[in-house]
Parts: structure tokens; C-alpha cells; sequence
């Protein structure tokens, strides 16, 4: 037999021709002895891409493989069955292109298992670095079965070795293949005939919800993994501190003292803290320094000598290791067993690579462990759940991901469940239309979207026409060329795309058509369903049947009589005089578009009197049909009147002073900042968290050209002074400050005045009125009085009415206090109560219960009584109103945030020597709580307001006025109910 040396890859690629076996591996039993082999997930891999193959079918094959189960060995196995020439494997590091070098070089231990025999040649493996020329590109690939290189590397590639690399491969690899969506990879992978692409991934789902370009043909889950062996035993060990140099301390600790059991115990495990950045590592790491025998090592990007230090760290020479992004993908150190997470990873897929590698298989090692600090979860909502005190890793990360990977596989499935010409060069992932959409009824229940060309009478002009359709889908693509607009070039043209998408609700028979080209709907879909009559008229404005406090930005009417001015639009500020007109009857609807609430989320709508339905939002095909069925079943409702557009609007105006006749209420931070992240208010070397502050309105000094708020949390205080001017509002923080007040929000610092006209806050008046920025939002007509005989009156005995919290500023007790009267009255009705009075509390008072399969959360807002007497003084009301409004935000701030709130505070009191926050319950039913919201239990908030000074028998009318505002403002914005509680 020739040398290896003398042969050619292609010569070495059929010498391998019934050199393969269909080994499989057996554990040893009392009866039988092991037998070496290809595991199970490998064999059946190495299967369903044989499999692929043979179909034919033009797509990328997908291979789901949990981390430490073989990936490896099944793409050796893969080349030697299938006889692969030239093999080119993508790899996302350099450590990953070395040790998958040096497998593929010595087929890894195929031939020590008995999958292939001994004398099998080995393949010719060439690792790339750099740039290449085209004459090098032939001379690798012309002289190596394997080709491997670093994606860093492949994009510097020309196109013309592009060219020649993509012809000239068998196959190409693309392993942790979870980066492929990114643009680099996809642009290089999508030069390369998609059946010639295999995708190896542990995780086929990506954070920022792109798809992975290709079918999961063969899919072995982690839950699969830890039955059979594959993953070793995870040990959680959760710290709890809402101080970051607490935690990390704790973390340390916890996970030193692991490794010394693990070590006494015979296990030669390692220890890796995790940190996110320079910074952090060099602070984590003073935590470990001591620990001088464990030989602790930092290592990162810019460590000084870092290959000799990897070198000690591969040798086990280090105990514990410090590191950022080090020890990453691919890493093969089964030693490698407790992780100590001081910077949490923030999407599954990124947490499922970082923990593989911690329960990988191997002999003489022990469980993995993790060790994390609960208090400071991760951002991600679908990993939260791992974070938490008593998690189970080895029941919750199968159930996670698997998940997961189920619900990649479904949408995969229905794409896939898309036929036609578009699906071979169009993604149906990618296209997302606009929820837009005219609905059609018809008779029957059948269709022919084989039919679509015959209702387009202009099709000849389009170059490009692709369709795809399920049963009961239809997309199109059509492109064409046009001359450009701005010059007489018959060289140069622009191409133009159109896209049209039909659903057919077939049980009500209805169609709903999208398109981007103004088509004639009847005349188009008939060809496909016989006789359609178009949905409009009036009818369309039943869409807004279910949204609350509903603000109109566009509102086009048209004169019922006459023919000079037959049509009419309004816009911004001038919606007002459209909608007078309205309800005067001097002019009719013809298309209205407004935003408000919908089931208490923000929600856009428009619609126009021929039947045109619409969002401002974009989604994919799956959710478009969701959206339509929606639309169609309130278009269809009879018992909705069509007028509801008008009995549901509000009135909305910009002001040039602000109103001095009705009362503010209180301020709220912008919407944004509950949704979208956290916004810290820096001053001198404090970095305080937005919702640590009380913010009031100083009515007093306020006057029609300005505002005055005041800031304030336990460490500083500001204040400012708002002032409208004719290009908006000026925020401006007031002496006697000296140095600037910076509200940082992710990584980008804003003065006030920047942000506050970046990010609009909100002001709530007495009248039920909200102010946006300069724009004043009116209240809604006809608001109900509060029903005075649903107040909850109680005799206070002898509380001395003019003190409100159970504490003094001193921290002195105050029994005779009103909190504390009333958190004895209503302890017994809760499972947990909270005192959270004092700067940026979420109530004075929280009580929360588990009801069914609820948490339930009421807001008990308090106020002393002005002159510690009961009156009909209205200010007695004012600025508690103020703070129930304001209670809408922990609804729509992340479900943990309010338990994170509770938590933090009480941890900051007790550590000042003051009481605990916490008057029944423990610190321990918070967090199982906060655990079960992140766990989708469901979240219901109630508001309660306390004000002694007011009385059941002789409240005023002003007040049961301001009372109706709150209690409507609630219930449309939030669906949040409100109580009174009051004196006799």
C-alpha cells in the first residue's frame, strides 16, 4: 500500500471505500462487556445526513447536537462513509481551527473505536490563515482532503477564489453554525450551493430570532443527552446579594470552597470565574488572589504571554482561572467543572455553549457546578427561570431547550410547508409584510391559486415572477426593471420588487389580500375563488371596537353633500376640527388611523372606508395570519356599532402654556424606560437606579410657563424647571448643584434637557387629562363619579391622622401612625406585606397573595390627612391620585423588576440597621414569587388609595369627580381596578 505522502486527496478519499463501520457503542452490564463504538446520537446524525443527500433536496442540512455528544467525530465519520475528496469545515475561533485540525488529521478515535480500520489512510488537512491568492486557493485545496479556517479569515476572500473555492469543494462544514445568520457568514455560506452545506449546531435558535438558512434534518435533544449519559450532573449553587461587590464576594467564596471538596475528594476539576470585560475581570479577580495554593491565573485578550498561559491552564497547573471570552466555543478541557458566573450570559444559546463545556463526559471527574448570584438575573426572560434558588439545571435546561429547538422546528416546518419557484430563491422566513390587509368574502370553501396570473393583466412587464403557496397561503414576488426617474440613461434602470400575500380563512370564507401594487382585488382573486364581494363601508371602523383611550393622528373625511371640497384630511393638531366636524354631521368618515390600548398594551390602527385595514407594524407570514383573523372577526361582529371610532376618541393639542385651572397630578418617567432597559441618574460618584427617585410636582411655584419637579432619592436631591418654548421644552436643572446631573441609559449618557426631549415624560392632571412633552391629551367624555357607596370606610380610633408612615425620619416607631394602623388591619389578608414607603416606592404598603394561577399584587397608596382632620379638603387627594396613576408602570416593567425593587430596598434597610421592609413573610417568599412571574405565571395588579382625611358620609363632589378620572385612567390604560378606603 502507497504512503499517505504519495497519494492524492482524491486517491486517499476512495481508498477509504469499505473502510467504514456501522459501529455501535454499548455500556458494559453485568452480562455483557462494553463494546466501543459510535454513540447513538452519532450514528443517527451520520443517518439522517446520508439521508439528506440522497433526497436531493436543495437545501442546507441542519444537525442539532448538544455540546459534548460528538460533533466531531460524526463529521469524520461523515467524510470517510461518503467518500469526500475536498471537505472546507468553518469555524468561528482559532483554538477551534486547531483542534478540529488535528482530529480531522488523525480521524480523531474512529480507528481506537474500531469505526474504521487501522490501516485506513488519514486524510490531508490543511489549516488556513490569512489571505490567499487565487494560485494558492488551488495549490490547498488541489493538495488536502480537509481545508479548515476561520470565518475571520474566509471574509478577506476574493471573488474569484470565492468562485473557485465554492466549485471546487465536495462539502462545506460550518460548525457552531449558530453564528451563521450573522452577515459575514451568511454572505460567504450563501455562495455555495445550498446542498452542499451542513450547519452543526448545539443550539438552531439565535437571540436576535433570525433563522438558521436551511432544514434541521436530524435533531438529538439535551433532554436525550443527559438520559443516556452524555452530560454529567449539574450542581446549582445560587448567592443572593443586590450589592455587586457582595455577590461577587459570595460567588467566590461558594465556588472556592467547591473546588476544595472536589479536590479532597480525588477530582482534578478547575475553577473558571466568568466576567464580562477587562474591567471586571481585574476586580473579580482580587476576590481570588489569596487563594495563593489553587495558583489563581488571570486571562483575557491582552494578557502578556497568553499562549504559555494557556499552556499551564491545558497542563492543570492553574486551580483557578479569571478570564473574558477565553476558554470559549469548542474549548475541550473536561476538567473543567465549576463555573463561577460574576457576569451572567444574557440569551440561551450563548448560556447553553458556556455551560457544555462544563458537563462534558470524561473518567475521574465529578458533577459540574455553577455558582451565580440570583439577585442580579439576566436580562433574557427565557433563561431567568435557570437563575433562580432552588433550579434544577438537570430538569429546567432540557425543558428550556428543547423547547426552544421545538419551537425552531415548527416554524421551520411551516415554511417549509410553503411549495413553489420563490421558496428556491427567497427565505419565507424573511419575508415580513405589513399588517395591512382589504378582506373579501366568497361561497365556497375551495381554491385555485395555481389561478393568480390570470387575474394580473399586466404580468408580461414583470421579469421575475416567483409564488409559493400552502392550503391556505399564497405568495408572490414580482420584479421588474424601470428607468430611472431623474435622467434619459437606457444603460441604467432601477429594479423593482412587489410582493403579494393571500390568506384564506376558509371556514368563515374570508380572504384577506395584501399586496404592494394597487390591484383590483375582485377582479384578481375571483380567477382563484369564483365570485368575492370586498368588505367596506362603514363596517371597517368596527376595528377599533377594543382599544382604549384611543388617540387619533389621522383622520380623512369627505363632505356628504356638495361637490366643490369632496375630501378632506387632518393631521397632528388639526385632527381636532376634523373630529368636531364629525360629530356635527358636516362631514363623514372616510379613513381614520389612531394609537391607544388594546388588552393594556400600546396598539396602532387605521382603516379607510373602501376597506383598506392597517398597522404600522411589520411581522412574519405566521403572525400576519394571526393579525388577520383578528381584524376580520371585529370587521365581522354585528353587534359593534360603527361609530365606535368616535365614542372612543380622545382630543389631543399642542399648548403654549401650561393649565393652571386643573390640578398635576404627578409625574411619570417615558413609557420607554418601563419596556425597553434601565436608566441610571449619575451625580458625582452616585449611579442610582430611575425608580429609587420620587418625582413631585411643586404646584405651588409652578405657573403657566413652567413646571417645577424635584428629584429625590435617599442620596441627592435635584430639581427642575420646565419651560415651554415654540421648538418644545427646555428641562433645566436649578442651582445649587455644581457639578452636572447625567441620566445614563445603556451606553449612552444624556443631560436632562437631552433626554427629556429625546424620551417624552408624562404629567397627569386632575380632569383625567395627560400631558406628552407640549401635547396635552384630554380627558375621556362622560367619565363616571366614583360611586361614593363603594368606599370602604373604617373607624381610625385614636391613629393621629396627620402622620402618615409608621417611622419617622429618625427611625423612630410610631404606633399611632396611619401605616401603621392600617398594615395590623390588612395583614391578615395577604400572603406577604410589604412597608415600601420612602423615596421611589412602589406603594406605601404591597400586599400579594398566590391566587390560582395568579400572583396578586395591590398597591396600597396613603396619605395623611392635612391638619390630621377628616374634611372635604380636595388636596387631601391630589398627590395620593397622583401615585395611584403612576402605579400603571410596574404593570409594564419586566415581571421581575417589582420583587427586584422590593428585595434591593430591604436589603439597603436592614444594612443601615433599620427594620426589615418585610412585615409577614420572608425575604424567601419574595423570590419564590419573582421566580414563579418569571415563570409566565400571570401578574395581576389592584390599586388601593388610604386617606383617613376623607369621609364616606360627606365627600364632595369635586372629589368624587377626581376619584372617577383615577379609577377610568386605570382601568382603559391598564385594566387595574381601584378601591377607597376612607373614614366613616
Amino acid at each position: 500500500m502507497a504512503r499517505n505522502a504519495e497519494l492524492s486527496p482524491k486517491e486517499i478519499a476512495l481508498s477509504w471505500n469499505g473502510k467504514f463501520h456501522y459501529k455501535k457503542a454499548v455500556e458494559a452490564t453485568e452480562n455483557a462487556e462494553e463494546v466501543s463504538g459510535l454513540r447513538a446520537p452519532q450514528i443517527g446524525a451520520l443517518h439522517s445526513i446520508l439521508a439528506h443527500l440522497e433526497c436531493r433536496e436543495n437545501e442546507s442540512g441542519i444537525i442539532v447536537m448538544p455540546t459534548g455528544t460528538g460533533k466531531t467525530e460524526t463529521m469524520l465519520s461523515f467524510m470517510v462513509e461518503n467518500r469526500n475528496v475536498h471537505t472546507l469545515v468553518i469555524v468561528p475561533s482559532d483554538a477551534l481551527r486547531s483542534q478540529l485540525g488535528n482530529k480531522f488529521a488523525s480521524l480523531g478515535i474512529l480507528k481506537k473505536i474500531g469505526v474504521v480500520d487501522e490501516d485506513t489512510s488519514l486524510p490531508k488537512v490543511q489549516r488556513v490563515t490569512g489571505k490567499k491568492s487565487l494560485i494558492e486557493w488551488k495549490r490547498i485545496i488541489e493538495e488536502n482532503n480537509v481545508v479548515i479556517a476561520t470565518m475571520a479569515s474566509m471574509a478577506r476572500i476574493d471573488r474569484d477564489c470565492m468562485h473557485y473555492v465554492s466549485n471546487a469543494v465536495d462539502f462545506l462544514i460550518v460548525d457552531e453554525a449558530h453564528h451563521s445568520q450573522a452577515s459575514t457568514w451568511l454572505n460567504f455560506i450563501s455562495c455555495f450551493p445550498k446542498n452542499k452545506v451542513l450547519l452543526f449546531t448545539a443550539t438552531p435558535f439565535r437571540n436576535d430570532g433570525k433563522k438558521l438558512d436551511g432544514r434541521i434534518i436530524f435533531n438529538y435533544s439535551l433532554r436525550n443527552a443527559q438520559k443516556d449519559g452524555y452530560y454529567k450532573e449539574i450542581n446549582f449553587c445560587p448567592v443572593s446579594s443586590y450589592n455587586k461587590d457582595e455577590g461577587d464576594k459570595l460567588i467566590a467564596e461558594r465556588a472556592v470552597e467547591i473546588l476544595r471538596l472536589d479536590l479532597e475528594k480525588g477530582y482534578n476539576h478547575i475553577l473558571m470565574a466568568r466576567c464580562k470585560d477587562h474591567k471586571r475581570a481585574e476586580e473579580v479577580f482580587e476576590f481570588y488572589r489569596k487563594h495563593e495554593d489553587l495558583n489563581p491565573v488571570l486571562i483575557h485578550s491582552a494578557t502578556p504571554n497568553k499562549k504559555d498561559v494557556m499552556a499551564r491552564i491545558n497542563n492543570l497547573e492553574h486551580k483557578i482561572v479569571v478570564c473574558v471570552n477565553m476558554l470559549g466555543e469548542g474549548y475541550d478541557l473536561p476538567q473543567l467543572k465549576i463555573a463561577a458566573i460574576h457576569d451572567e450570559r444574557q440569551s440561551l444559546p450563548i448560556t447553553l455553549q458556556f455551560i457544555g463545556r462544563f458537563t462534558r463526559k470524561s473518567n475521574d471527574i465529578g458533577k459540574a457546578s455553577f455558582v451565580t448570584n440570583i439577585a442580579l438575573a439576566p436580562i433574557q426572560e427565557e433563561i431567568t427561570q435557570l437563575y433562580q434558588r432552588d433550579a434544577d439545571w438537570n430538569y429546567l435546561l432540557p425543558r428550556v431547550t428543547d423547547g426552544r429547538t421545538q419551537e425552531e422546528r415548527d416554524a421551520n416546518e411551516f415554511m417549509r410547508d410553503f411549495k413553489g419557484a420563490l421558496t428556491e430563491e427567497f427565505s419565507m422566513d424573511d419575508i415580513r409584510p405589513a399588517l395591512s390587509a382589504e378582506i373579501y368574502s366568497c361561497v365556497d370553501r375551495t381554491t385555485a391559486f395555481c389561478n393568480w396570473e390570470k387575474g394580473l393583466s399586466n404580468t408580461a412587464m414583470y421579469q421575475y415572477k416567483r409564488s409559493a403557496q400552502t392550503t391556505d397561503m399564497l405568495v408572490i414576488a414580482l420584479g421588474k426593471s424601470s428607468n430611472v426617474d431623474w435622467g434619459c440613461f437606457d444603460s441604467i434602470s432601477n429594479l423593482t420588487w412587489d410582493l403579494i400575500v393571500i390568506y384564506f380563512d376558509a371556514l368563515n370564507r374570508r380572504i384577506y389580500l395584501n399586496s404592494t401594487m394597487d390591484i383590483k382585488g375582485e377582479k384578481f382573486l375571483e380567477p382563484m375563488f369564483g365570485t368575492v364581494t370586498k368588505v367596506d363601508g362603514e363596517r371597517v371602523f368596527r376595528i377599533f371596537a377594543d382599544i382604549r383611550r384611543l388617540m387619533l393622528t389621522n383622520v380623512g373625511t369627505r363632505r356628504p353633500h356638495g361637490r366643490d371640497i369632496s375630501f378632506q384630511s387632518f393631521f397632528g393638531s388639526s385632527v381636532e376640527d376634523g373630529l368636531s366636524a364629525l360629530t356635527e354631521g358636516k362631514l363623514s368618515k372616510n379613513n381614520v388611523f389612531g394609537m391607544g390600548f388594546q388588552d393594556g398594551s400600546k396598539c396602532s390602527a387605521g382603516c379607510s372606508l373602501k376597506g383598506k385595514l392597517w398597522s404600522r407594524d411589520r411581522a412574519n407570514l405566521f403572525s400576519f395570519k394571526k393579525w388577520c383573523n383578528h381584524v376580520g372577526s371585529l370587521i365581522s361582529n354585528e353587534n359593534i356599532d360603527e361609530n365606535v371610532v368616535l365614542k372612543n376618541t380622545l382630543k389631543h393639542y399642542a399648548i403654549k402654556k401650561y393649565p393652571i385651572n386643573i390640578v398635576p397630578l404627578g409625574f411619570d418617567w417615558p413609557t420607554e424606560i418601563y419596556e425597553n432597559g434601565v436608566l441610571v441618574i449619575k451625580y458625582l460618584n452616585h449611579a442610582i437606579p430611575y425608580d429609587d427617585f420620587s418625582v413631585t410636582i411643586d404646584s405651588e411655584s409652578s405657573n403657566e410657563d413652567s413646571m417645577f419637579l424635584q428629584f429625590e432619592c435617599s442620596e441627592f436631591v435635584f430639581r427642575v424647571m420646565a419651560t415651554i418654548k415654540d421648538n418644545g421644552i427646555s428641562f433645566d436643572v436649578l442651582a445649587p448643584l455644581d457639578k452636572p446631573i447625567i441620566l445614563s441609559r445603556g451606553r449612552t449618557d444624556y443631560s436632562v434637557d437631552e433626554f427629556f426631549n429625546r424620551f417624552t415624560p408624562k404629567v397627569f392632571y386632575s380632569d383625567g387629562s395627560v400631558l406628552y412633552g407640549k401635547h396635552m391629551v384630554d380627558h375621556p367624555l362622560n367619565t363616571p363619579q366614583f360611586d361614593a357607596s363603594n368606599f370602604i370606610d373604617i373607624d381610625w380610633g385614636d391613629t393621629k391622622l396627620e402622620q402618615e408612615s409608621q417611622y419617622s425620619k429618625q427611625g423612630d416607631f410610631r404606633p399611632k401612625s396611619i401605616q401603621a394602623f392600617y398594615s395590623e388591619l390588612i395583614k391578615k389578608d395577604y400572603n406577604v406585606l410589604i412597608d415600601d414607603d420612602g423615596s421611589g416606592e412602589v406603594a406605601d404598603l404591597i400586599g400579594i397573595n398566590i391566587v390560582d394561577n395568579a400572583i396578586d399584587i395591590t398597591l396600597h397608596h396613603l396619605k395623611y390627612a392635612i391638619g390630621g382632620r377628616v374634611s372635604e379638603n380636595i388636596n387631601n387627594l391630589y398627590q395620593v391620585c397622583g401615585q395611584a396613576v403612576k402605579s400603571i408602570r410596574w404593570k409594564y416593567s419586566q415581571c421581575h423588576r417589582i420583587f427586584d425593587s422590593i428585595l434591593r430596598r430591604d436589603e439597603r434597610k436592614i444594612s443601615i440597621g433599620k427594620p426589615s421592609s418585610i412585615l409577614k413573610g420572608t425575604p424567601r417568599d419574595v423570590e419564590m414569587m419573582k421566580e414563579q412571574a418569571l415563570n409566565n405565571r400571570e401578574l395581576r395588579f389592584h390599586v388601593v388609595i388610604v386617606q383617613p382625611g376623607m369621609s364616606k358620609s360627606n365627600c364632595s363632589e369635586e372629589m368624587l369627580i377626581l376619584l372617577g378620572n383615577v379609577q377610568q385612567y386605570l382601568m382603559d390604560v391598564s385594566s387595574i381596578d381601584l378601591k377607597i378606603v376612607c373614614s366613616k
